[in-house]
C-alpha cells in the first residue's frame, strides 16, 4: 500500500491545516481528511481541502463502522475533539466524553487492526485549571507572560512541560484528554510489537528476569524493586 494518512478531525482548524502541509510535503501520499462536519464552520474548508488534494470521508468517530469505510492507513492522525471547555456543562455530557475518549478509542483500535502508526494530538486544557490560575503573569502588549524569576516545576517562560502536576479538577474537555492520553499510552504498552510482539512491555521484561539478574556481580546486592530493572 502507497503510503495513506488518514487525519481525524480533518476538517477543523488544527486537522485541515495539518492535511493541507501533509500534502504539500508529501505529494505522492493520499492524506484523508475525516470529519462529522458538527462544529459550525468546518464545511467551508472542504474546498481547500479537495484543491490541494486531499481527499475528504464524512464520518463520525463514535463509529467503528465510519472508520472502517475510511480504510486502512499508514499513520492515523487523531485530530478530533469536542474542544469547548465549557462543553457538557448545563447539558448533557454524552457528547464530549463519547466523543473525546470513545472516540479516540475507536481510532487506536482502528490503527491496532491495520498496524498503523498513531499520533494523537491532546492539549493544555489536561492541566488542572487551579493550578493554570495561580502562575504568576505579568501583562506584555497584547499577551501574558511569565513572571520573570519564577521557578515551578514543569513551569517556564517557553510554556508548560509534561512534569507540570496533573493533581487538581479540569473541566470535561481537559479530563476526557487526559483520558485518552492514559488510553494510548496503555494500548502502546499492549499492543506495541516493536517491543514486545504483542505482549504487555512489564510481562515481557518479567520473562526476562533470569536474563537480567545475569547482570548483578558478586558483589552487587539484588534489588527487590521490579522497577530498578525497568
Amino acid at each position: 500500500m502507497s503510503e495513506r494518512i488518514l487525519i481525524t478531525g480533518g476538517a477543523g482548524f488544527i486537522g485541515s491545516n495539518l492535511a493541507l502541509s501533509l500534502k504539500r510535503d508529501r505529494p505522492s501520499a493520499t492524506v484523508v481528511a475525516f470529519d462529522n462536519l458538527k462544529r459550525r464552520g468546518s464545511e467551508l474548508t472542504l474546498s481547500r481541502l479537495r484543491a490541494s488534494g486531499v481527499e475528504f470521508v464524512h464520518g463520525d468517530v463514535r463509529s467503528i463502522d465510519d472508520l472502517t469505510n475510511a480504510g486502512p492507513a499508514n499513520i492515523v492522525v487523531e485530530a478530533s475533539a469536542e474542544p469547548s471547555v465549557f462543553a457538557g456543562y448545563g447539558s448533557q455530557p454524552n457528547y464530549v466524553i463519547h466523543t473525546n475518549l470513545f472516540g479516540a478509542a475507536n481510532c487506536l483500535e482502528h490503527a491496532r487492526q491495520y498496524g498503523s502508526d498513531f499520533v494523537f494530538l491532546s492539549t493544555s486544557r489536561v492541566y488542572p485549571i487551579n493550578l493554570l490560575r495561580m502562575l504568576p503573569l505579568d501583562k506584555d502588549g497584547s499577551r501574558f507572560v511569565l513572571r520573570s524569576g519564577t521557578h515551578l516545576p514543569g513551569v517556564s517562560a517557553t510554556g508548560i512541560s509534561e512534569s507540570f502536576s496533573l493533581t487538581g479538577h479540569r473541566s470535561l474537555y481537559g479530563a476526557t484528554k487526559l483520558a485518552a492520553e492514559l488510553l494510548a499510552l496503555t494500548k502502546m504498552n499492549v499492543n506495541n510489537a516493536a517491543f514486545s510482539d504483542g505482549t504487555p512491555i512489564t510481562l515481557a521484561f518479567s520473562r526476562m528476569v533470569s536474563e537480567v539478574l545475569k547482570q548483578v556481580g558478586p558483589e552487587m546486592p539484588v534489588r527487590s524493586e521490579y522497577s530498578f530493572y525497568m
